[in-house]
């Protein structure tokens, strides 16, 4: 059995050293983990990244993994907020020492943002599940959660078809 794990802090629940004790404790049972730069350095105490290096999130995963190398896929996204309407959302999903990037994806009518990391997080465990490739994988799920953005509640309504119509032909960047 695979095990996925959404660090998914919050300070109103607990302390950052309750949060830090309790993944040092989780992770070494993980298979695919959410987690993005603070994570990385608020909860697993990983360094600053130092000037100079080129993808900085690379570097993040690429800690977590030397902590945790039973983990086999961390994923994330990176959120641009314009407006309380307005966001643009790139994914992240980083694979066997390489990061993959999606297209940035721009949502200029958000409806609702509630459920939107939850449908990120299925598009990425249906890629790996369906075999499908890193590239295919992070560009689905980036769809899914951006489609989710455009309807209210936390269900997603929309079908792996409707998602793939509205990815593009690009693939994503690894770096």
């Amino acid at each position: 059995m695979k095990i996925n794990f959404d660090v998914n802090y919050r300070s109103k629940l607990w302390s950052l050293e309750e949060a830090s004790a309790f993944l040092k404790e989780v992770l070494p049972h993980v298979d695919y983990l959410s987690a993005a730069k603070l994570d990385a350095v608020n909860l697993l105490g990983i360094p600053e990244v130092e000037e100079g290096v080129s993808d900085e999130l690379n570097y993040y995963y690429e800690q977590i993994h030397q902590m945790f190398p039973n983990i086999q896929v961390i994923y994330s996204t990176i959120r641009n907020v314009i407006s309380a309407t307005h966001n643009t959302l790139q994914g992240t999903m980083w694979v066997k020492g390489l990061t993959y990037y999606s297209k940035v994806h721009d949502i200029d009518y958000i409806i609702d943002r509630i459920g939107g990391g939850d449908a990120f997080a299925s598009g990425i465990l249906h890629g790996i599940l369906s075999g499908q490739k890193p590239d295919y994988t992070v560009n689905f799920a980036t769809a899914y959660s951006s489609l989710k953005h455009s309807v209210s509640g936390d269900i997603n309504p929309f079908s792996i078809e409707e998602t793939e119509r509205i990815m593009t032909h690009n693939a994503a960047v690894n770096r």
